[in-house]
């Protein structure tokens, strides 16, 4: 990779771009962190949104034209809806935009995301950029300016993936002081159109279920935000009119005293009751004490990510909780009034018309406010699930497995593991057992009207633009 040209000013120029076109539309927190990174350091940085724009080519050259940057950085959120009934792969887009930017410019474009970190080579590969940041961003990218400027090997700077050197582990990065500003995108644009603004509290994932790409591409090691700042956060966008907010977090209650310190912050803050918040949480820890602190600050629901209720299925997934733990979380969310939610993953290995049935049935019986069932396991490159596959024999003679099982690098587009002790019709099987059950959300290939997938979900955006406000699983469950 060439050295960035010189220039008659000091300083380089960096253009961000944020090409996810997802509706509803989500703000992109990796650009703000990275921009005030750039900032920081002296260097001169322009944002790209693409994500209400008609004309999204024409965007990218006006830009380009107008602001001349040296290095062009483009983020990728998903490679696809990870949904088996619809197997919708969203990198094509972005492939476009790239090939659009090096129409205009040959200032090299970077590459990051979190969907670009579960599969970095192939990523790269596929959208066409020139090297790409795996893991945290914000570091690495004024790093790797630095380099540039000065000759040096891209892939001497950590988290710096090459079209040929060997991909690195994701990067990680202390974030104890983070608080962004959020100057860069409009907040109250997005959360007019997307109804919620995002927070992140802590960063990376340290549990070992055998599917998730969370380790891979956020860190196997947790970080944690300053709780202060965290609250301050919410503050500053509250001044933009953002009053409601999901956690980005992979589990906020990863850490019970960091999940309590964020809690205690807000309350200090007294903007608790200015504020609802949504997040994610492991059904263990999470008893009465814990559900009464978050809902005192602000907490209105919650995501709990549970996969079975069969204690064989949880242990054969990774999980390390029992479906006992369901019934004591289910009590404690009842007890504070806090809406919740189950998030199953169903068909993984092992998996049989036995457990499911039984998966489901206590289910009903734990009776959460929604249920939201995925049918079928990405598998996703660098995962337990995909090593424990490959000792299996070649992909593409695997019944088990449904998608691109040939001529895929990196597992980049979608491929899904349903377990073939399910027999014929699981899917028509799982229908029959949830038998219309409407705090249910389901959808199988042929009958994908039903899902809860939010990729260009109309009946959701139809809400947000009335008015509605939350996570958009409680948005669509008031809907039903």
């Amino acid at each position: 990779m060439p050295a960035l040209k010189p220039r008659q000013k000091a300083g380089a120029r960096a253009l961000l771009v944020n090409p996810n076109r997802m509706q509803p539309p989500v703000a992109p927190l990796g650009l703000e962190l990275v921009a005030e990174a750039l900032k920081e350091n002296g260097v001169i940085s322009h944002t790209l949104d693409l994500a209400f724009t008609k004309a999204p080519l024409r965007e990218i050259k006006e830009a380009l034209n107008n602001y001349r940057p040296d290095v062009i950085g483009i983020s990728v959120r998903n490679l696809d809806d990870c949904y088996y009934a619809s197997r919708s792969f969203l990198l094509n887009p972005v492939k476009r935009y790239v090939s659009e930017i090096k129409k205009h410019t040959e200032a090299p474009v970077v590459a990051g995301g979190v969907g670009f970190s579960i599969s970095p080579h192939a990523a790269l590969e596929y959208i066409g950029a020139d090297m790409g940041i795996r893991g945290d961003g914000e570091g690495p990218f004024v790093d790797l300016l630095k380099a540039l400027e000065q000759n040096i090997d891209p892939a001497s700077v950590a988290g710096v993936v090459t079209k040929d050197k060997k991909v690195p582990a994701a990067h990680m990065q202390d974030i104890a002081e983070y608080g962004p500003e959020r100057q860069w995108f409009t907040p109250s644009r997005y959360f007019t159109r997307g109804g919620q603004g995002n927070i992140e509290t802590q960063r990376g994932c340290n549990r070992k279920c055998i599917y998730c790409a969370d380790p891979l591409a956020k860190g196997n090691r947790v970080r944690y935000g300053e709780p202060q700042r965290v609250a301050e956060e919410m503050e500053r966008l509250l001044r933009f009119g953002v009053h409601t907010f999901h956690l980005c977090d992979s589990e906020f209650n990863l850490q019970r005293k960091h999940a309590e310190d964020v809690c205690r912050a807000i309350m200090e803050k007294g903007i608790e009751r200015e504020i609802a918040w949504y997040t994610y949480a492991l059904p263990k820890p999470m008893d009465d004490d814990l559900a009464d602190l978050m809902a005192r600050a602000g907490c209105r629901g919650i995501d709990f990510s549970v996969d079975a209720a069969d204690d064989n299925m949880l242990s054969r997934l990774g999980r390390d909780f029992h479906t006992e733990d369901l019934y004591k979380c289910a009590r404690a969310c009842r007890k504070a009034n806090i809406v919740f939610m189950f998030d199953l993953l169903l068909g993984g290995p092992g998996e049989t018309k036995a457990t499911m049935k039984k998966t489901v049935r206590e289910i009903k019986r734990v009776a959460p406010h929604c249920t939201g069932v995925s049918f079928g396991v990405r598998v996703f490159a660098e995962t337990r699930l995909e090593k424990q596959l490959r000792k299996q024999g070649p992909f593409s003679e695997n019944p088990a497995l449904h998608g691109k099982t040939e001529n895929n690098p990196g597992l980049l587009k979608p491929v899904f593991y349903v377990s073939e002790k399910l027999g014929p019709g699981p899917e028509e099987y799982l229908k029959k057992i949830i038998d219309g059950d409407p705090s249910f959300f389901f959808a199988s290939r042929e009958d994908v009207k039903t899902n809860y997938n939010y990729n260009d979900n109309r009946p959701l955006q139809d809400a947000i633009r009335k008015g509605a406000r939350g996570a958009y699983w409680n948005i669509l469950r008031q809907i039903r």
